[in-house]
């Protein structure tokens, strides 16, 4: 003799088949972070060299991400040659490995702030380091717009 399986209740029937509808988010790790770039800011990008966009890039991670504040983070002293250690170009064949000094470093933030992706180059008070601003970085909590600012050009 052969048993049938029992029969499903009407409510659970009615959830079996809600179940594969239904997409849940996948959930990322929470050691996961990203920065975001907005169209102007990729648009000033492309009017740059390769090695500014890279320097943009590890200044993104740099600065504050709702204030666009680079350096002012607690006891944060950022020098020109911390700026430059964070470009490093790997050798090619026919190529050698291409460092940056600090004078480099120097002029890829002024090539920045020409692209007006970089602004108000000072030092800090307390500590002699380095400051400044990325105009297009912060996102505002209203619409997730950026807050943009008119800078004038500081001589560092």
């Amino acid at each position: 003799m052969t048993t049938k399986p029992a029969r499903k209740s009407a409510s659970t029937a009615t959830q079996a088949q809600a179940e594969p509808t239904q997409t849940a988010k996948p959930k990322r790790p929470p050691s996961e972070v990203y920065v975001s770039i907005n169209r102007r800011e990729r648009d000033a990008l492309a009017l740059i060299g390769l090695r500014d966009r890279c320097l943009y890039m590890e200044l993104k991670w740099l600065a504050n991400f709702k204030t666009g504040h680079v350096g002012w983070f607690q006891k944060q002293k950022l020098t020109w040659a911390q700026i430059a250690a964070l470009i490093n170009v790997p050798g090619v064949q026919g190529r050698g490995q291409g460092n940056m000094d600090d004078t480099q470093a120097s002029d890829c933030v002024n090539r920045l702030m020409q692209a007006g992706l970089v602004c108000d180059v000072a030092r800090r008070e307390d500590n002699n380091g380095l400051c400044f601003k990325l105009p297009m970085s912060p996102i505002c909590a209203k619409g997730g717009r950026t807050c943009e600012r008119r800078c004038q050009r500081s001589v560092h």
